[in-house]
């Protein structure tokens, strides 16, 4: 019974972010535990659930606009996410499409929360080594990596960040987001024939939006803007994340 529910769930909520994810072509790639707080993050204030529709709604009001690029200075800032480690707490707003996310990732390895508007975990999902695990409470359901790979792969976007090589090719310039300038880090891209930019914001040295120009619907083409804003990020992950040792594994 348990695992009918797990699975019944996780479909549930991969079916939302799967027609999500195939309305986009980009360049990229009873309800879950709760995930213990962030590790230190690099001076952002991490943000609880309860906190997170304040977070979306000022999300999906956010208006970005360029206001220069300098191609003589070096991106330097975002090296600090090259480390393979990453932990962040973070709204994603899809042109509107809201979604709160927990993601950790240590190499391989991934953690993953996608929460409900209440600040409910929907689903958390771990995948360590080559095993997947949808978990609930204190039980570690194994399940198919063709079972959580959709989920996986929209909920780690926040995660995912240029190699240092390519950061080395990227500008700098200023980006405005909600009426405050930043300094941002610029990386263009050629997906499917159109130009998009990636451009990541700064408050001081820590990582505050990830502005995506450039997107198109695949129906009419209609141009988008994605706008993750991070509640806390850093490159130190809990390692309690990936013990498995505190569950109870079911097979299915």
């Amino acid at each position: 019974m348990r695992l009918k529910k797990n699975v019944l769930r996780l479909l549930s909520c991969v079916a939302v972010m799967a027609a999500m994810v195939m309305l986009l072509l980009t360049g990229c790639d009873g309800g879950g535990e709760a995930p213990s707080s962030l590790a230190e993050s690099n001076g952002t204030a991490g943000s609880n659930a309860s906190s997170s529709s304040a977070a979306s709604s000022e999300s999906s009001s956010s208006s970005g606009s360029s206001s220069s690029t300098n191609t003589a200075n070096k991106a330097t800032k975002l090296l600090l996410y090259t480390t393979g480690t990453i932990d962040a707490d973070y709204v994603d707003d899809m042109d509107g499409y809201v979604t709160h996310y927990r993601c950790a990732v240590r190499g391989d390895d991934i953690y993953s929360v996608n929460y409900r508007n209440s600040g409910e975990a929907c689903i958390t999902v771990l995948k360590k080594g080559d095993d997947y695990y949808m978990i609930e409470g204190n039980c570690a359901t194994k399940t198919t990596e063709s079972m959580v790979k959709t989920y996986l792969n929209s909920a780690k976007t926040g995660c995912n960040f240029p190699t240092a090589a390519e950061i080395a090719t990227m500008t700098t310039g200023t980006y405005e987001v909600n009426g405050k300038e930043y300094y941002a880090e610029i990386q263009k891209k050629n997906v499917y024939g159109n130009q998009v930019r990636y451009i990541y914001c700064f408050d001081g040295n820590v990582l505050k939006y990830r502005v995506v120009e450039g997107l198109y619907y695949t129906t009419d083409m209609k141009p988008i803007k994605n706008i993750i804003t991070y509640n806390s990020i850093s490159t130190k992950v809990n390692e309690n994340l990936f013990d498995l040792s505190k569950y109870s594994i079911l097979e299915n």
